[in-house]
């Protein structure tokens, strides 16, 4: 599949720095993401948080909050500013700003297996082999 199937501009992986990434991972999936014009954006708790509650209301808008979907958006056009709703959240407008192209470096990186370790697996499909390899 290619970007040019679904209209995609540029992709962006949002993740927490603190959350290991191992080479392959940014080899195969970040660091080409970023050659083409995409981005990595930090996920912060506090940022995510009200647009995880503002879907949550949204879903149950009707069954438990007994509330209009334009209710709702009314909710995020004259409170978004003080809840980080809409336009207003950090995260979303990082992640539609324009791009740093730029791998950040201060992703914790999970660490290499040593050579010891590499067994080959492909060979064999006997679980007793693969567990003492």
């Amino acid at each position: 599949m290619t970007r040019s199937q679904f209209e995609i501009t540029r992709g962006c992986l949002v993740r927490s720095k603190d959350k290991l990434l191992n080479s392959h991972f940014r080899k195969t999936h970040l660091e080409p993401l970023i050659e083409e014009g995409g981005e990595f954006v930090e996920l912060i708790e506090q940022q995510i948080k009200p647009l995880v509650a503002i879907r949550s209301v949204y879903q149950k808008r009707e069954s438990e909050y007994r509330v209009t979907e334009e209710q709702v958006s009314q909710f995020i056009r004259e409170k978004g500013d003080r809840y980080w709703l809409g336009v207003h959240n950090p995260l979303l407008k990082e992640i539609l700003s324009e791009p740093s192209y730029e791998v950040p470096d201060d992703i914790e990186t999970e660490p290499e297996c040593s050579e010891e370790f590499d067994a080959d697996v492909s060979t064999t499909d006997d679980l007793e082999e693969l567990v003492h390899a």
